[in-house]
């Protein structure tokens, strides 16, 4: 079984636009979800029992 956890807040939407360019690591949405996207792919195992 794999879990992804994706925090919120850090890709620039309508949603957090007052947020603006101040936030360090805001990303726009299509290199933000292409990141994201790579980040689950990779599936960068941690914690216990962490092998295949």
């Amino acid at each position: 079984m794999d879990v992804t956890v994706v925090h919120p807040g850090r890709i620039r939407s309508e949603r957090n636009e007052r947020v603006g360019r101040r936030t360090r690591f805001m990303a726009d949405t299509v290199p933000g979800v292409r990141a994201m996207v790579a980040a689950v792919q990779r599936r960068r195992v941690r914690g216990p029992g962490g092998g295949e």
